[in-house]
């Protein structure tokens, strides 16, 4: 009830009518600017605002009408977000942001920013501890603007992994994961699959074996 709580507390400050100016870090910021969007809540309940994603630490921010900062939430308390032509869904600590889908599959980006000195590898080769990159302050009781701070770029680096949407699943981008999403044409996958090499962080070419099961 304390989380929720926070978040009612955060949302009650969002203003529509708060516009994002200029291009954003990166490394901070998913959006290049802070855009009107709205977020759905693991409860259901949909609240608006002028926001944007941290690859940073995983979470949603928005900006008040002052064009002050706020932490708003993370997954599994926000469960998605979608601003004019892009739409993102929580899964496993991230947003991945859906980059095209038909009925029941599709393909997403998993954007993060972590430190390159403290990099170990886990599912679809992302950072098993991108928490420890963040650095902002949020005090709910005060109102206090969240504040993502990298002291220094050089340090950081932002990766970009692409994965697979399967009935409401995500997959690392995989011969099995296409065979699982793709059942009828497992046995055209196992003999092409080498021949391919698909490189995960490669989004084209995912997306044209992607669209070439699809219409086969």
């Amino acid at each position: 009830m304390k989380i929720r709580f926070t978040f009612l507390f955060l949302l009650a400050a969002f203003s529509a009518t708060a516009q994002g100016k200029g291009q954003l870090d990166s490394l901070k910021y998913i959006l290049p600017e802070f855009q009107d969007g709205t977020v759905i809540f693991s409860d259901k309940t949909m609240k608006r605002g002028t926001l944007n994603i941290s690859p940073l630490d995983q979470s949603v921010y928005c900006i008040t009408g002052d064009r002050d900062t706020l932490y708003v939430g993370t997954y599994p308390d926000i469960i998605s977000v979608s601003v004019p032509g892009r739409s993102f869904v929580g899964w496993n600590d991230s947003f991945v942001e859906i980059i095209c889908s038909n009925s029941d599959t599709g393909i997403g980006i998993i954007r993060s920013t972590m430190r390159v000195n403290n990099v170990k590898k886990g599912a679809f080769g992302m950072n098993s501890s991108t928490s420890s990159t963040k650095s902002y302050s949020v005090d709910a009781a005060s109102g206090t603007l969240g504040r993502i701070i990298i002291e220094d770029p050089r340090n950081y680096s932002h990766v970009r992994k692409v994965c697979l949407l399967n009935n409401g699943r995500i997959l690392s981008v995989a011969k099995k994961s296409f065979q699982k999403m793709f059942p009828a044409q497992k046995d055209y996958i196992e003999t092409v699959w080498k021949d391919l090499d698909i490189n995960p962080t490669d989004v084209e070419s995912v997306i044209a074996f992607y669209n070439e099961l699809l219409h086969k």
